[in-house]
């Protein structure tokens, strides 16, 4: 790999870290079709937050409330996976494959940084 590829994958590894340290701390909310109940998500996908609208004790169904909590939490969840897509195709510039190939030439890069510091230890 040539010098000016490397400081490309090493300028990409930093964006995708950035981007990771950014997303780590935003919230996304989502609420359900009725808006009656309210998730907070970090970019994680960790649930940091659910508020039920007192209105959704009005016609009690533990079923129905629960599989509300859940669809509303996969938007949640969907929003920060959203968010993390966005910023790599932003990365790589959305070429089809460019993730992929990013990965690959990062994978190279520390084999061979690796077997550089294995060669001067020895």
């Amino acid at each position: 790999m040539e010098r000016y590829e490397e400081e490309g994958v090493l300028a990409r590894r930093d964006q995708i870290q950035n981007l990771a340290n950014e997303l780590k701390k935003r919230t996304f909310v989502a609420r359900s079709e009725d808006g009656l109940v309210k998730v907070r998500a970090l970019g994680t996908g960790e649930i940091i937050g659910l508020e039920l609208d007192p209105r959704i004790y009005r016609t009690p169904n533990a079923d129905e409330l629960a599989a509300t909590i859940v669809r509303t939490i996969q938007k949640a969840a969907s929003g920060a996976a959203r968010a993390h897509l966005k910023g790599l195709e932003e990365i790589t510039g959305g070429a089809s494959g460019s993730f992929q190939d990013l990965l690959k030439n990062a994978n190279e890069l520390a084999d061979k940084l690796f077997k550089e510091a294995d060669d001067l230890r020895r």
